[in-house]
Order: structure tokens, then sequence, then C-alpha cells
């Protein structure tokens, strides 16, 4: 196909993915962001590449869970009180998709993408993308009650059955290869196929493949408006300029929903807010990334800090900092690691995940009538690291009108 002009409008992760991709097909690449590249969600994630953690997030149980979380102002879930028919048309949605037929189509989905992505990430690394800290020794999910285990064993079987390799660890197994845990835990199960990178520096090495191949990258840029003639888009109008392109993405994570709305497109995403605490690395220090399952606590070991990251609050698009919150993901993983009671804090983080009521992002054409030269990339929660590869294979295939390398239906924006 001749090479075409493609504005990507977003520089996340899931946007420098499709450029990455994009330019090594030969296309002509903008990526436009408000802010600077890769410092969004991208930056303070828990880093996972994880097939394993790959479930829509409506899953059948969880109303009652969040029930008694919202109950607790220090829970992992929490949504902020406001009068707001979005918000609860989303919640909504969200009750009608807890249940166990989603749960398989919608985890079969993810989970496929979710592993052509992995290896999307091995071979990128294998090629020369080393410094992104891509490692590929697996996860463990740590249970410090034999319900908790029960509940991440089932899972693990479910999870098999779409391909994701998994073992279950008593106590000696576990703490014979995590000797960095406090005494008290019950057991585990480790996901020996995952990885974890640096999610700011597998950005910045997306955007720098972009960039070597002519890709423009224009930071600092917000989207004022599309210009459209008839059905498609012209130009996006910016506060650097009016810019042209025959193909456009947009994959601006939370600000994706608003910016839909001046096309006149319903994108039902609202913005979960997460926070990340970067710490000086404890003595000793965890080897394997893990989730702390009671607190629903990710752990990231890194080059000399150790990350913690974790809650979902439903809370508009308010990114200010609940320092209670913030102390709640410190405590829970103190109970797990021997973090000092005053760790020192390198910095704290939060920001804003996309999540559809569904749970699966939007990947897709947006409506003909409305915009037949746009297509959505967003939605992808917190799962923006892990699936944005193979997010940008099937945005790049239908620029390419080829058929997609895998059955797209389960993420179709026609869905809402």
């Amino acid at each position: 196909m001749p090479a075409t002009q493609v504005i990507i409008i977003g520089g996340g992760i899931v946007g420098a993915a499709c450029a990455h991709e994009l330019t090594q097909r030969g296309h002509r690449v903008t990526i436009i962001d408000r802010g600077i590249i890769g410092h969004g969600c991208s930056y303070g994630n828990a880093g996972w590449i994880v097939p394993s953690h790959s479930l829509p997030l409506p899953q059948p149980g969880v109303l009652a869970k969040a029930g008694k979380f919202m109950l607790d102002p220090e829970s992992p879930f929490y949504i902020k009180p406001r009068l707001s028919w979005e918000l609860l048309g989303w919640l909504a949605s969200f009750a009608r998709h807890a249940n166990e037929a989603h749960l398989y189509r919608g985890g079969r989905a993810l989970v496929e993408l979710a592993q052509a992505s992995l290896e999307y990430y091995t071979n990128f690394a294998a090629a020369g993308g080393a410094a992104t800290g891509f490692c590929q020794r697996g996860m463990i999910h740590l249970c410090a009650t034999e319900r908790m285990l029960e509940e991440v064993v089932k899972e693990a079987k479910l999870l098999a059955g779409f391909g994701v390799p998994a073992r279950v660890l008593d106590r000696d197994e576990l703490y014979a290869i995590e000797p960095a845990l406090r005494p008290g835990l019950v057991g585990a199960v480790h996901f020996t196929a995952e990885a974890h990178a640096e999610p700011l520096k597998m950005v910045q090495a997306f955007v720098k493949s972009a960039a070597d191949r002519g890709a423009t990258i224009c930071e600092r840029t917000e989207l004022i408006d599309f210009d459209r003639r008839d059905n498609r888009i012209e130009a996006v109008l910016t506060t650097r300029g009016r810019l042209r392109a025959d193909h456009f993405v947009l994959a601006a994570g939370s600000w994706s929903s608003p910016l839909g709305k001046r096309l006149g497109i319903h994108l039902p995403i609202q913005p979960a807010k997460g926070y990340a605490v970067f710490m000086e690395q404890p003595d000793p220090m965890p080897t394997y990334p893990a989730m702390l399952d009671e607190h629903k606590i990710g752990v990231t070991p890194r080059d000399g800090s150790l990350k913690l990251a974790g809650t979902l609050e439903l809370a508009g698009m308010d990114e200010s900092i609940t320092k209670r919150r913030v102390d709640a993901i410190i405590r829970g993983a103190q109970k797990f690691y021997y973090i000092p009671a005053e760790p020192k804090i390198l910095e704290i983080w939060r920001g804003l995940r996309p999540c559809t009521p569904d749970g699966l992002p939007a990947i897709g054409p947006a409506p003909a009538s409305r915009a037949a030269n746009l297509i959505l990339a967003s939605g992808h929660a917190m799962l923006g690291l892990t699936l944005a590869p193979g997010t940008a294979m099937l945005v790049a295939d239908m620029i390419e009108h080829k058929s997609p390398w895998m059955d797209m239906t389960p993420f179709s924006p026609a869905r809402f």
C-alpha cells in the first residue's frame, strides 16, 4: 500500500507503539500530545506486560466486593460521590457485564491481544531495545490467606485455558524463590511467562524508533478542534497550528472521550485514578514483580528503587493526591516485605487510567458518518503497556485495509 500521512493523537504507550509500527511499515507519522511524551499513565504504571492480568474488570462477584471496599476510605476501590449521569450509565453497564459469559469471551480476547504484545516486546528487546529494562522472569501473586490463594488458583485455571502458564507455589517454594518476603504468607501463584519493563523508557524507545524513520513529534500541543469536510477529518486544529493527514488515530487515554464528543462520537470512558510510590530499595530487595492480592497492590523491583502501584478511584478528571490512600499502599506493602516504617520516598505519582464499562478497549474505526478516516485506540484501563503493540498492529492493518490478525469484534467501538 502507498505510504500515507497519519496523525496520532496521544503520546502514551499506545500512541507510541502505533507510531513505531506505522513507520516500520513506511507510513509518515505525526504524534501530538498535550504534555510531554510518555508522562501520563505511561510514566507511573506498574510496568507489567502480563497476559495473566488480562481479564475484564467487570467479573462475577466484583460488585459485592466493591460494596465492601466503598465502606473503607483507604480501600483499593473508591467512587467519589458526585451527580453524573455519565457515571451512573457507566456503572449500570459495568453491572450488566459482570457475568461469567463476558468474563470468558472478554478474557480470551484480551489474553490473545496481550500474548501478541508480549511476543512483540520480546522481539523488540532482542533487536536492541534492551535499554527499556525489559525482563521476562514472570510475576507472582502473593496470598496471605488460604481463601485468597483459592481465588487466585481458580483464576489461574481459567487463564490456563487461554494458554497462560502458571504454577502454584506452597509456602516453602515461595520463600525459596523470594526470600525478601516477611513470614506468614500461605503461598502464591507464579505466572512464569510474564514480563516487566520501564514504561517511560519503552515509550521513549518506540518514539525514537519512529522519529529515526522520519516521524514528527509534537509535545505540548493541545488539540483545539477537528476540521471536517463531509464525513472525513481533513486536519486537526492545535495550539501549534493546523495539521493535515490522510488518517487519524485517537489514542488519548482518558481524554479520548471528550475529544470524541467534538465529533459526535460516544466513547464511554471513565478516568480511574491510580497511584504509584517510588521508594528507595528496601533490604532485602524483592526479586519478582508481585501482586499483593488481598490489597490489590502491585510491586515492581527497579534498578535502585522499588515501585508500589495501586487503587482504582473513579473521581472524574480529578488529579489531586489523597495522602491517606498513598499511605494505605505503603502500609499494605509493609505487611509483605521488609519495608522500613518510614521509607525514603523518591516520588509519588498519580494518573488517570481510561476505563470502559465492559473492561475492553475500544479499537476500531469511528462511525463512518462522523469521521470515516478516524481509528479509535483507547480505553485500555490498567493494561496500556500490556496491550499496546497488539493494538498498534491492528491499527496499522486497518489503515492498510488488511484483514486484522485477530478477531476485533470484542473491541469494536460500535458496541457502544
